[in-house]
């Protein structure tokens, strides 16, 4: 089965992302390139295929949740082709 994953990097602006349920503490936005890139890795060695989406600068926290719906996304169109329910 073919896997394809939407991924896009975090932005510079990711500490000014939403925080609505928990303190807002620092982030290491070098942390967080370092663990996209082992997020990306890990998709292909799974054998997935990443489409790198342009970056939202005005966006500072769609990156995550923009890489993990795409994720979801095209993994059900995928089994929909694969059942037969879509081309």
């Amino acid at each position: 089965m073919n896997r394809l994953a939407l991924v896009r990097r975090p932005s510079p602006r990711l500490a000014e992302g939403l925080v609505t349920h928990i303190e807002r503490v620092p982030v290491d936005v070098d942390l967080a390139l370092r663990q996209w890139d082992a997020y990306v890795a890990a998709l292909h060695a799974e054998g997935w295929e990443t489409v790198e989406v342009p970056s939202a600068p005005e966006c500072p926290d769609l990156e995550a949740s923009a890489s993990q719906a795409g994720l979801h996304v095209c993994d059900y169109a995928r089994q929909l082709v694969d059942r037969g329910f879509a081309r």
